[in-house]
């Protein structure tokens, strides 16, 4: 792929080239871009979203940022910097992302039927009118024994 009329004079590229007001008034279906890699995608029902482009081994990828309504401008750009900086040192952000998906969900606590199950019944004991069901042992155990 050929080199841009800014790689070939030593250029700088234009970043930051969309405004917050921009963003708001923008309608039109399409993608505009703010530089460095991020684009304000605007759907054809007029849902706008942030992606960040770039090639990791040299192929096109895309990354989501959320939604325009969600991410500002400034929000968006700082995430958009952080990808850039994974680039540099030579991770690939969805990567990185899909690794910290993992981690938070392997974290994340997770309740078994049972437990769920035993919670239940005792929120719902001090309910009972009578002392034989009331929360008795034999009453609670008959229910562990099922599940």
């Amino acid at each position: 792929m050929g080199l841009t009329v800014a790689d070939r004079l030593g250029m700088a590229k234009a970043t930051n080239k969309l405004s917050a007001r921009t963003v708001l008034s923008i309608s039109a279906p399409g993608r505009r871009s703010d530089g460095g890699g991020l684009n304000l995608q605007v759907s054809p029902t007029g849902a706008k979203f942030w992606l960040f482009m770039f090639k990791p081994d040299g192929k096109r990828s895309e990354l989501g940022f959320g939604p325009a309504h969600d991410i500002s401008l400034t929000n968006a750009r700082q995430k958009a910097s952080e990808a850039r900086k994974l680039i540099d040192a030579g991770t690939n952000p969805r990567d990185e992302r899909r690794a910290a998906e993992a981690a938070r969900k392997a974290q994340a606590t997770k309740l078994t039927f049972g437990e769920v199950a035993d919670s239940l019944i005792e929120s719902i004991a001090a309910g009972f009118r009578n002392a034989r069901t009331g929360g008795s042992i034999p009453f609670r155990a008959c229910f562990r024994v099922g599940l």
